[in-house]
């Protein structure tokens, strides 16, 4: 068996390398991979010692050859691939472990110019995966550190990755692969001033699973959006209690948004999606008392959002009730100790937004099914 080695992240590459050398795997990398497993004394092969050739263009040209793309393509059930190959002396690559070079972390909220936006746009990493999940029937696609174990586990296992497992690395490769390209056409149409593409790809990552969606038959997850730029529940810190429901994370949506609309103190209660409560006052306290008295009754259980920094003399009012979760952009160090009597109650700091205003506040990212 031979892996092919390439990546940016270099997160556990080292121990995944030692374990395949281990399992009798023979390993060829590219240069910066190459020298990382170096310098832990990991001894493999270059990539230049299948290609015969240098990296050119600046190391922009590594991999783009026959000798690696025809052994990860090769279909290992049709005779006449394998004959092909054999007449060239071409050697099959069964794994195929990469990570591309990252684009949106290093682009930012800032505007990059677009000539040192090319050079992070990394293609040879992504063609490697795409060929390699292209014919998972016969290679495995590796693309996250995540997933090294897994690999390793079912060698030792198998000697092989099992066929579910390298479909599932597909999967994993291609979704990535999509996420890459929409990050740089988001680039180009931000930089183009193209508000509205002919096509707008979106791309959710997963936060977390949740217990259950609307109703408890659904399943659900919370994602977040890694292709736009304006803030959401998502981008919110939990700072103590359970972990809010589908609902309740539907609810602290709407009522933030709710509150943040206002440039006054504003506390608005949300139950179910529907507002049970909504006041303004010269104080935060005030309001959370005038938005209380509009229903008392169904203000039971539902979450409450307010649009300035939590008070202690708010926090204290809000600990008299019972509530899933409360929602602010920020706490004072004594509201903070008052909300922690209430260990069940999810005390979310939200994106400090400014009053008045939510034309960047994006939607909740929710799904379920």
């Amino acid at each position: 068996m031979r892996a092919l080695l390439s990546v940016a992240n270099r997160d556990g590459i080292v121990s995944l390398a030692r374990d395949l050398l281990d399992l009798g795997v023979e390993i060829f990398a590219t240069d910066g991979t190459r020298e990382t497993l170096a310098t832990e004394g990991v001894e493999v092969a270059s990539i230049s010692a299948l290609t015969s050739a240098p990296p050119l263009i600046g190391g922009q040209v590594k991999t783009f050859h026959p000798s690696v793309y025809a052994g990860i393509l090769a279909r290992r059930h049709v005779p006449g691939d394998l004959e092909e190959l054999a007449e060239q002396g071409i050697g099959l690559l069964d794994l195929v472990v990469v990570n591309v070079k990252p684009f949106a972390p290093q682009v930012g909220s800032g505007v990059v110019p677009i000539d040192e936006a090319i050079e992070m746009i990394d293609v040879g990493g992504v063609a490697l995966l795409s060929a390699a999940a292209r014919n998972f029937a016969g290679v495995a696609a590796v693309c996250d550190p995540a997933h090294y174990g897994t690999v390793v586990e079912e060698m030792r296992e198998f000697s092989q990755v099992s066929a579910e497992t390298r479909q599932r690395l597909a999967a994993e490769a291609f979704a990535m692969i999509a996420a890459y390209h929409a990050q740089v056409a988001g680039y180009l149409h931000h930089i183009s001033n193209v508000r509205f593409p002919e096509r707008l790809t979106v791309v959710l990552e997963k936060m977390r699973d949740l217990p259950y969606g609307e109703n408890p038959h659904q399943r659900a997850a919370f994602y977040r959006e890694t292709t736009h730029r304006t803030r959401s529940l998502a981008d919110a810190t939990q700072l103590q209690g359970d972990d809010p429901s589908f609902n309740d994370l539907v609810d602290l949506d709407a009522a933030f948004r709710i509150a943040a609309d206002f440039s006054i103190p504003t506390v608005c209660i949300v139950k179910r999606g529907n507002p049970v409560g909504l006041a303004s006052a010269d104080s935060q306290a005030e309001a959370y008392r005038r938005a209380l008295q509009t229903d008392p009754v169904s203000a039971y259980g539902s979450v409450v959002a307010v649009n300035r920094r939590l008070d202690e003399e708010t926090a204290t009012e809000i600990s008299r009730n019972a509530y899933e979760a409360v929602a602010a952009p920020g706490y004072t160090d004594d509201a903070r100790a008052v909300l922690r009597r209430k260990d069940d109650l999810a005390v979310i700091s939200v994106p400090d937004t400014p009053p008045g205003g939510l034309a960047d506040y994006g939607i909740a990212n929710l799904d379920f099914h």
